[in-house]
């Protein structure tokens, strides 16, 4: 479906939002896990805490869902032992839900994958297209992944960090995300705390040339192995001893995203690895020796694409042409922002990162990769009708979705 000029949705969304309205909100979970505890990692990554503190408070850097620019890629993180408390999975969330309300009883129907189904996860009051496009209730933290959690020459150790919720009813949807050529963990990571706060496990890697060492200038390929590798990481997460996440996490609900070459990566692993829930790239670049656009004809992962009209890069037609060469049958969306540059979409809380070219597009980039996961990792239909409706900065606005 073509979602240029869409007078026939507009009573088919209205009538979705009236049905999410009537609805309450609930943290529906399965295979809940207490806190654990254990110390966190060091990490550099995050700004200052936002939000009432948790009595999930496991040990790490404090990070804040609101903090705006791309944390810092070193400095110390502070350690300490988790103190007891927060959810022990499908019981009533506490400590920062304060910000974004609390759990209520409700239940509701939702999609994943190919459009079958699975258990909701709602978490606070139900969203707005306001609330879904700012930071969310967590309050966040996050540790360094270096070679003390899992040593591996798929991407860079010395740059990479794990961020996660306080306070939030565990298990946890995880995914990592990856940045582009030459660029560094730092220019994609404000999208770590951001998913965070609103209840996601999120890793955010530097790249590697395969052995070990710090390169940013490894291809597309290299990419998307790099994140498979990554997925290893969070996976043993859930098992690692001193783990802040341990017992946490549903490793049935994974995902992957990234820019740029990261992008690529990202198609290519949603070509390649049906497994996966849901994957957003944010200006795709994955072009072949021979000038070849990449093509993803096996992909069956809802996938979102961000792309940017002034994207001098990874521009039109690219966008099209990948987006194009996924079948009608999956679910997919391809949101090109008019005058968006090749950072269009690298940070949802800062528009300077991004290079913003309007007043809304930060805003509305935050609202669809959140919306996006929301709907395919957790499963949480309140979020659907933000993704049917065509933004006002849309050059392009594609989807199969209904």
């Amino acid at each position: 479906m073509r979602a240029r000029g869409l007078t026939g949705l507009l009573g088919v969304i209205s009538l979705v939002f009236v049905h999410c309205a009537a609805g309450s909100s609930t943290e529906s979970l399965s295979n809940g896990a207490g806190s654990s505890g254990g110390n966190g990692g060091s990490g550099g990554n995050g700004g200052s805490s936002n939000g009432a503190s948790s009595g999930q408070s496991n040990g790490g850097q404090s990070s804040s869902g609101q903090s705006s620019g791309s944390p810092s890629s070193s400095g110390p993180g502070s350690s300490g032992t988790s103190s007891s408390g927060g959810d022990d999975g499908g019981g009533t969330s506490s400590g920062a839900d304060d910000d974004g309300g609390g759990t209520s009883s409700g239940t509701s129907s939702g999609s994943s994958g190919g459009g079958g189904s699975c258990t909701p996860i709602q978490r606070g009051a139900a969203p707005t297209s306001e609330s879904a496009s700012a930071p969310g209730p967590y309050q966040t933290m996050s540790y360094a992944a270096n070679a003390s959690v899992r040593m591996t020459d798929a991407y860079d150790v010395t740059s990479a960090h794990i961020y996660y919720p306080v306070g939030a009813t565990a298990p946890y949807a995880s995914l990592p995300i990856v940045p582009g050529f030459l660029a560094a963990e730092s220019s994609i990571a404000d999208w770590g705390p951001f998913l965070a706060s609103w209840g996601f496990v999120v890793m955010t890697i530097g790249t590697s040339n395969s052995t070990g060492a710090p390169d940013t200038s490894v291809d597309q390929n290299a990419r998307a192995a790099a994140l498979l590798d990554a997925l290893t990481t969070i996976r043993g997460e859930n098992t690692r001893s001193g783990s802040p996440l341990s017992g946490q996490l549903d490793l049935s609900r994974l995902g992957v995203a990234g820019w740029s070459k990261g992008g690529g990566g990202t198609l290519i692993d949603a070509n390649t690895t049906p497994s996966l829930k849901a994957v957003f790239a944010m200006e795709p670049w994955n072009v072949d020796i021979s000038g070849n656009v990449g093509t993803y004809p096996n992909d069956t992962v809802p996938t979102l694409m961000f792309a940017g009209t002034a994207d001098g890069l990874a521009g039109p037609p690219m966008p099209q042409t990948q987006y194009m060469s996924i079948p009608a049958t999956t679910p997919k969306l391809l949101y090109e922002i008019t005058g968006g540059s090749h950072y269009v979409s690298t940070s949802p809380t800062n528009s300077t990162t991004d290079m913003a070219p309007d007043s809304m597009s930060t805003g509305n980039v935050a609202r669809f990769g959140l919306s996006w996961l929301k709907v395919f990792m957790e499963c949480d239909d309140r979020f659907r009708p933000f993704l049917l409706v065509k933004p006002s900065d849309a050059t392009e606005f594609d989807t199969t979705l209904m």
